[in-house]
C-alpha cells in the first residue's frame, strides 16, 4: 500500500509526500514485502517552464503523396484537432526531402480551387463513400511503399512528391481553422554539388508571403542521410544551408516572427548524434531559434508488450536528453530545445501495440521526463496516419488521443522538482510507479488559481494506495484515472476514464471528460491507484507559483 503525507513548512508552501508501497519484483510477480517511499515536491521553486504549445503534433509528408489533405475538412478530423488547443503542426519526416512545390498551373489536368474554400464536411452517405475511397487508395499506396522499401530499400522506394498549390492552401486553411501553427519541413536534398538549391523553397516561401504564418525546418535527420540515401553532408555544411534559409526569410518582414527549427538530428542515444548536434550549433550563425532532435524507444518491427512496461527502456530517454543538453552546453548555445519528432516505436509503429492503451505508459512518462529535463516542446508523431498516430485511419480517436487531450487540458507549463526515496534505497521499488508535478491549467476544468496537478503511471501489477496523513489538511481534488477497457488486455483500442468507456457522442461531438471528485477526507483515507493504469490528480491547493 502507499501512504501519502503532506507537510507545510513556514509561510512558503512546500509539499512532501510519504508513500508506503507494496511493489512486485522486476518480473511483476506479487510480493508481500513492504517498502516505504518518500516523494518530495518542492513547490517553492519552478525548475522549468515548457512552451505553451507543448505537446504538439506531426503529419508525415506522405499526406501529399496519398492525397489525404482532401479529407482535412472532415468534421470529426477538425473537431478532434480543435479540441487539443493551440499547437504546432509539423509536416515533414523522411519523405519531406522528396517534396516539390508546384503551382496548380504547372500541373497538367489540375483543377484550381478557391483560396477561401474550407467547407466542413459532415457525415453523409455520399461523403462516407468518398472518404472510404480516399482512405483505401491511401492504404494501397502505403502498402506498395512498404513492400518496395522491403524489396529494394528506402532510397529506391521513395519517389518525388508533388505538393500542389491547392493542397498547400487547404493545409494552411486547416491550421487557421484549428488555431494550429504550421511547422513545415523544406527539402534539403535538392542540391547543387555541396550546396542547397533553394529555388523551390523560395517559390513556396514567396507564394506564402502575406498569406500564412509558418515556422520552418530544413531537412529531416540529416545525420542519417548516408545510412538512408548514400549521401553524406557535414554538420557544418548543413549549418551553412540553414544560414542561407535565414537570409531568404529575412528579406521580408512578414517572416520576422517565424522560427527556424533544426537540424532535426536523430540517433541522439549515441555520442555521434550528440557530436553532430554540437557541430551544427557551433556553425549555424544563430540562424536557428530552436535546436531539434528526434527520439524513439524501440524498433516497431520487433516491439512486444513487455517493452512498454520495461523501466530500463523508459529510462533510455534520459541518456538521449543528457546528450542533447551536453551538445547545447558545449556549443555555448542558449536556444530552446524541441523534441520535434517522437513516439514509442520507429518505422511507423506496431499494429496492436502502439495504437492501443499500452502505448500510453511510454507517452505519459516521456512528457513528464522531458519537461523535467528542460525540453521546451514535444511533437508527437503523428496526429494521423501510421500505427503510432493519435487517430485511426477512419479518424476514430485511439487511447493516446484521450490521454493527450487530458494532458493539454490539465497540465500547465510550470514544472516542479519531485523526488522519490525508498527506506532501503532499492530504486527498483520506486521505478514501477512514476509521478510528475506541474501547476494545473485552470481554463478548462475551472481549477482555482494555485492548483497543482500530478500525473502518474503505475506499471506494476499491484494497487498503489495514496493516503494523506496530515490531520489538518483538507484539500479537495479531482482524479482522472485511465484504464484499458479490458482489464485483462492492455492492448485494447478503447480506454475507460474513471470506469466509464470514452466514446464520441456522435460523429463530430466529443464527450465530456469528467473527473471523480475527491474530498480531503477521502484523500486522508487513501486513494487507490489500480495496477497498469495512469492518470492525473489535481489538488485545489494555493501554491504561489501557480497563482498567475
Amino acid at each position: 500500500m502507499i501512504w501519502l503525507k503532506v507537510v507545510f513548512s513556514g509561510s512558503a508552501f512546500a509539499i512532501s509526500f510519504m508513500l508506503i508501497a507494496i511493489y512486485g519484483d522486476v518480473n511483476f510477480t506479487r510480493s508481500t514485502r513492504t517498502s516505504a517511499i518518500f516523494v518530495s515536491v518542492n513547490t517553492t521553486d519552478v525548475i522549468f517552464q515548457t512552451d505553451h504549445l507543448s505537446p504538439s503534433f506531426a503529419l508525415g509528408a506522405s499526406i501529399f503523396e496519398y492525397n489525404l489533405v482532401r479529407l482535412f475538412n472532415d468534421a470529426r478530423f477538425v473537431a478532434l484537432a480543435q479540441a487539443l488547443g493551440h499547437s504546432e503542426l509539423r509536416v515533414g519526416g523522411t519523405k519531406q526531402d522528396f517534396v516539390h512545390f508546384k503551382r496548380d498551373s504547372e500541373i497538367p489536368n489540375k483543377n484550381h480551387r478557391s483560396l477561401d474554400e474550407f467547407e466542413i464536411k459532415e457525415m453523409t452517405p455520399a461523403y462516407r463513400l468518398r472518404k472510404h475511397r480516399v482512405i483505401q487508395a491511401a492504404r494501397a499506396l502505403d502498402e506498395k511503399f512498404l513492400l518496395n522499401t522491403h524489396t529494394y530499400g528506402l532510397k529506391s522506394a521513395i519517389k518525388p512528391i508533388i505538393l500542389s498549390e491547392t493542397e498547400w492552401n487547404k493545409l494552411n486553411k486547416f491550421c487557421n481553422h484549428t488555431n494550429w501553427k504550421l511547422l513545415f519541413g523544406l527539402n534539403l536534398l535538392i542540391r547543387d554539388g555541396h550546396e542547397w538549391n533553394s529555388t523551390n523553397a523560395e517559390k513556396l516561401i514567396l507564394y506564402s508571403q502575406n498569406l500564412y504564418r509558418i515556422d520552418w525546418q530544413l531537412g529531416n535527420e540529416p545525420n542519417s542521410y548516408n545510412h538512408k540515401f548514400g549521401m553524406r553532408i557535414s554538420a557544418e555544411q548543413i549549418a551553412k544551408d540553414f544560414i542561407h534559409l535565414s537570409c531568404i526569410l529575412r528579406q521580408s518582414s512578414w517572416w520576422d516572427s517565424s522560427k527556424i527549427i533544426g537540424p532535426d538530428a536523430n540517433r541522439m542515444q549515441t555520442s555521434n548524434g550528440g557530436a553532430f548536434l554540437k557541430r551544427f550549433l557551433m556553425s549555424d550563425g544563430e540562424s536557428v531559434q530552436v535546436a531539434s532532435f528526434h527520439q524513439y524507444y524501440i524498433n516497431g518491427k520487433y516491439a512486444k508488450v513487455a517493452d512498454f512496461l520495461n523501466v530500463t527502456i523508459l529510462d533510455s530517454l534520459s541518456t538521449v536528453l543528457n546528450h542533447v543538453e551536453k551538445a547545447r552546453k558545449e556549443a555555448a548555445s542558449n536556444v530552446a530545445i524541441w523534441l520535434s519528432e517522437t513516439s514509442s516505436a520507429f518505422g511507423g509503429g506496431t499494429e496492436g501495440l502502439t495504437d492501443t492503451f499500452i502505448n500510453g505508459f511510454m507517452w505519459l512518462d516521456k512528457l513528464g521526463l522531458s519537461a523535467r529535463s528542460g525540453v521546451n516542446l514535444i511533437v508527437r508523431q503523428t496526429f494521423y496516419w501510421g500505427n503510432y498516430a493519435l487517430l485511426d485511419k477512419d479518424f476514430t480517436p485511439r487511447p493516446d488521443y484521450w490521454l493527450t487531450l487530458l494532458y493539454k487540458r490539465l497540465v500547465g507549463h510550470k514544472v516542479f522538482k519531485l523526488k522519490l526515496y525508498s527506506t532501503d534505497n532499492r530504486l527498483n521499488d520506486v521505478s514501477n510507479f512514476r509521478m510528475y508535478a506541474h501547476c494545473a491549467k485552470n481554463n478548462t476544468y475551472n481549477f482555482k488559481h494555485g492548483s497543482i496537478v500530478f500525473y502518474f503511471i503505475n506499471i506494476d501489477k499491484v494497487h498503489q494506495k495514496l493516503k494523506m496523513l496530515e490531520k489538518d489538511l483538507n484539500v479537495n481534488g479531482k482524479l482522472y484515472l485511465l484504464q484499458s477497457s479490458n482489464s485483462d488486455n492492455l492492448r485494447s483500442k478503447f480506454v475507460k476514464l474513471n470506469g466509464e468507456l470514452i466514446e464520441m457522442v456522435d460523429y463530430s461531438t466529443l464527450p465530456q471528460l469528467n473527473p471523480t471528485e475527491i474530498s480531503g477526507y477521502e484523500l486522508k483515507g487513501g486513494l487507490s491507484i489500480p495496477p497498469h493504469s495512469f492518470g492525473f490528480l489535481a489538488l485545489n491547493s494555493t501554491i504561489s507559483h501557480c497563482l498567475f
